[in-house]
């Protein structure tokens, strides 16, 4: 009979029993490991198990290994989900930020594994950035490409939710952009240094924040930017890729262009 997720969690456990407390777990084991999370995330997609049944036997086991290879508890492992987040961080994460595993990443979401630009608060600056229509222009007559690329990539609730994501995004344009990263955990909160940024969403503001300078979009700045968020289902890549457009377009707006 073939293993499911009740054999990966008793597994998981047994793991963490033997080998939490003696540092780098044995390659034979790693590779048990690694085949208990995707065995886990298969059943998840095939709603075998629930994501919430995953975090009540899992949330509070060492079962997820860092970057060192010791076994953590979920909640203390950081994903890389931004390119150049981790880095701007520096050595002040430790061994608490792995790459993302691509065949078991729900099923340690589920646990309470985070990305790191989930969990870490931007600031952004100019917080007052103003209101771009042309941006938003941009934005809703691509609609329809959009809606395509979602329908073609995903089904039922997720296709409405990412369309209604699209449709509530707020633009905002400076010529200047800056953003500085914050991380809660425990008792520690690390900072990063003040950084330029051609484009970020705020999740708090509901806004997507680009800078604009002598009339052109930093698109390229918007994929790489937010190409880590594109990861949840409210906001899949599609929405960003064909949004994007041309990655040299005009912006022309009142007062900016002439037109």
């Amino acid at each position: 009979m073939e293993p499911n997720h009740e054999d990966a969690i008793r597994l998981l456990r047994e793991l963490a029993v033997e080998f939490a407390a003696q540092g780098p777990l044995p390659e034979d084991m790693w590779r048990v490991l690694h085949v208990c999370w995707e065995i886990l995330d298969r059943d998840l997609a095939d709603g075998e198990i629930v994501a919430s049944e995953i975090r009540k036997q899992l949330a509070n086991v060492r079962c997820v290994p860092d970057a060192a290879g010791s076994l953590a508890v979920p909640r203390r492992i950081l994903v890389e989900d931004m390119p150049g987040l981790a880095e701007a961080f520096g050595d002040a994460l430790g061994v608490r930020c792995v790459t993302r595993p691509q065949a078991s990443w729900r099923a340690l979401q589920a646990a309470g594994v985070r990305g790191l630009r989930e969990a870490a608060r931007p600031e952004i600056h100019p917080k007052d950035a103003e209101p771009d229509d042309a941006l938003a222009a941009h934005f809703a007559a691509r609609r329809r490409e959009v809606a395509r690329a979602v329908d073609a990539t995903l089904e039922g609730d997720d296709v409405r939710r990412a369309m209604a994501w699209y449709d509530a995004i707020e633009t905002r344009s400076s010529q200047q952009l800056t953003v500085q990263w914050t991380l809660h955990g425990g008792d520690e909160t690390l900072t990063t240094a003040v950084m330029p940024t051609g484009a970020l969403y705020s999740k708090q503001q509901r806004a997507l924040y680009v800078r604009v300078e002598n009339g052109i979009v930093a698109w390229s700045a918007v994929g790489a930017r937010n190409r880590g968020a594109d990861q949840r289902k409210h906001r899949p890549e599609p929405c960003r890729r064909v949004a994007q457009g041309d990655l040299g377009c005009r912006h022309t707006r009142e007062g900016r262009d002439g037109a």
